[in-house]
């Protein structure tokens, strides 16, 4: 706890630099809790819009790598179990044979957290996430599927 206060206190002191008023104390240790996610939300805003940036203007690097899709994901699964968890939410991985892609990991790894942040944001407490990767001939399908709410069918047009 110690530590994660040093982290409040630096994070406060460069918003209060910048002009913001931050009063952490009167919400408590909710309030610090609701300010990192607020902080790491951003973070990834920011982040995308470099990523498009880079995009645009034809500066993007890939690293292109080949990718042991099943291990790469369980990595990421384990990652993201505590978050899971945290939302009473299970995630597993179906077990599938091997499967291979070429592919950048950073990229895969921040496409992968942000749909599995979302399934588990989103989804009912004691839900599930169940994630699949399969071969289908030249193609690989990473299918990820949750007992969530779903997407409104206005929005999807």
């Amino acid at each position: 706890m110690e530590d994660e206060k040093k982290v409040a206190s630096f994070i406060k002191k460069g918003l209060e630099e910048e002009g913001y008023a931050v009063d952490w104390a009167a919400e408590g240790e909710t309030g610090f809790y609701m300010g990192l996610e607020e902080i790491d939300r951003l973070n990834h805003l920011v982040e995308g819009l470099l990523l498009l940036a880079r995009a645009d203007s034809g500066v993007l690097r890939l690293d292109i790598q080949l990718i042991d899709l099943n291990h790469f994901v369980t990595n990421i699964l384990r990652q993201m179990k505590p978050i899971a968890g945290s939302h009473a939410v299970d995630l597993r991985l179906e077990p599938s044979g091997p499967v291979y892609v070429d592919g950048d990991p950073e990229h895969l790894r921040r496409l992968f957290l942000n749909l599995l942040t979302n399934a588990i944001k989103y989804n009912y407490a004691n839900g599930r996430v169940v994630v699949t990767v399969e071969q289908r001939k030249q193609w690989v399908v990473l299918h990820i599927a949750d007992t969530g709410m779903g997407i409104p069918e206005a929005e999807l047009q």
